[in-house]
């Protein structure tokens, strides 16, 4: 038997959502705006004081009183949602600091400079160095936003996106 079902067209099982950092203390926050988690869109497309989200789409209900016919997480949702939005925010602050992308270039790149100068790091040239010192940091920032996830993972934090509550953001060089 044949299936009429394609697996890669299945819908998603998670949501990228806006809601205001000051109805995160409600019981069943509005959702200002929604989108499939794989939709490329700003972290500030909604403007200032919003907050991220990814949850699972179990959590999005329908209008909830006070919210003007707007949806809106369901009852529970911090419980409900686990660690998921602790972790997809995580992820967000390391691609957007230190992509894996560009952690693949900086391994290809120590590789190649250890393999061509070797592995005492005072031989190497001085913008080899500068590179290596500038691949730390990030690999650093990584390791801090790591760990800084794990300390998240008995409760989740009233606001998960807030900067207070994670390793200041890498510039970018």
């Amino acid at each position: 038997m044949v299936s009429n079902t394609d697996s890669t067209a299945r819908e998603p099982t998670v949501t990228k959502i806006y809601i205001r950092n000051s109805d995160l203390t409600l019981e069943r926050p509005i959702i200002v705006a929604s989108y499939s988690d794989d939709t490329v869109i700003a972290d500030d497309a909604h403007g200032e004081g919003m907050t991220v989200l990814t949850v699972p789409n179990q959590l999005l209900g329908g209008p909830s009183p006070g919210s003007l016919g707007m949806a809106s997480l369901v009852t529970g949702w911090r419980e409900r949602a686990g660690q998921m939005p602790v972790k997809a925010e995580a992820k967000r602050r390391i691609e957007a600091g230190f992509s894996v992308s560009d952690q693949l270039n900086a391994l290809y790149d120590l590789v190649n400079a250890i393999l061509q100068y070797g592995t005492d790091i005072h031989k190497w040239p001085a913008d080899v160095t500068q590179r290596k010192l500038v691949y730390d940091e990030g690999f650093k920032y990584v390791a801090d936003i790591r760990e800084k996830t794990k300390s998240h993972g008995a409760a989740m934090p009233r606001d998960p996106g807030s900067d207070k509550i994670w390793p200041q953001r890498l510039a970018k060089k």
